[in-house]
């Protein structure tokens, strides 16, 4: 992982990992930034140790708030460059507001870190989430992610494969479908300009989502601002990318803070990150 992102680093591409942080102890979170990773992104689902257990699969509450702890104060100390930061997910809509509040009591406040929090979302079409609720009458567009400068590679992959190239995070569960290729075996700009990209790029720019089956269903192809429930990371608004810092749908293009010589966040977009 840290040759990866290394490799990234000295080609000045913005980098990002997504973890459950279960792993991510101090020591290999200091190799990261030493490395040159751009943003660690953990994923904390549950505003309390039962919850956690639930959402995560894991009984790993108190043991990932230790290292995050850890973590953050060797970035402090060490002042690294890396961004470190949570992201949580309201999993009940009548309770949100409490949801919120336990999220920033045992998150957010007793680590002291950066965070946003987001109405559950629905896989790709798999899960009937709460974002797609009262949506059906508000017009589809597409996402974005298809014509971006993203490239999302998963550590795993088909089989017994690893690196496999998806359009985006949200079709986990549906990589049968939606894996355009595995780097293991297969140059990655060929992936990222084959066919299969090239179909699902041109499907919507016509707005046909109906033709891939991994976006038809999705709820990201629907403008919900309010799925931007709280963030205290400045500048982080319902739209941009939190990788590149892209607004996909805008003409004007933005870049992530930690590209732009002012370090100054991108301003909101149309296109759904969240």
């Amino acid at each position: 992982m840290e040759e990866a992102v290394a490799y990234l680093a000295e080609r000045r591409l913005v980098s990002m990992i997504y973890t459950n942080g279960v792993r991510l102890t101090p020591e290999r979170f200091e190799r990261l930034c030493q490395s040159g990773l751009t943003i660690c992104k953990v994923s904390c689902q549950g505003w309390d140790r039962e919850s956690y257990a639930k959402w995560m699969s894991v009984d790993a509450f108190d043991q990932v708030r230790q290292q995050l702890a850890e973590c953050l104060a060797l970035h402090t100390a060490k002042g690294y460059a890396t961004y470190l930061q949570t992201n949580h997910l309201i999993h009940h809509y009548e309770q949100r507001d409490y949801e919120t509040q336990m999220y920033r009591k045992n998150w957010v406040e007793y680590l002291g870190v950066e965070a946003e929090i987001w109405l559950e979302h629905n896989w790709s079409g798999q899960y009937e989430g709460i974002n797609r609720r009262e949506l059906f009458h508000r017009k589809r567009r597409s996402c974005g992610r298809p014509m971006g400068s993203v490239i999302e590679i998963r550590a795993g992959g088909l089989g017994q494969k690893r690196g496999a190239v998806v359009p985006c995070p949200f079709v986990l569960g549906q990589d049968s479908k939606a894996v355009m290729g595995h780097t293991e075996d297969t140059p990655l700009m060929d992936i990222v300009n084959g066919e299969k990209m090239q179909a699902l790029r041109a499907a919507h720019a016509r707005g046909d989502f109906d033709a891939v089956d991994y976006c038809k269903h999705c709820d990201q192809l629907y403008e919900v601002e309010e799925s931007l429930v709280w963030t205290n990371i400045p500048g982080r608004t319902y739209g941009p990318s939190r990788i590149s810092g892209i607004n996909y749908l805008d003409d004007s293009p933005q870049r992530h803070p930690a590209e732009a010589p002012t370090a100054q966040p991108a301003t909101a977009g149309k296109a759904v990150d969240g």
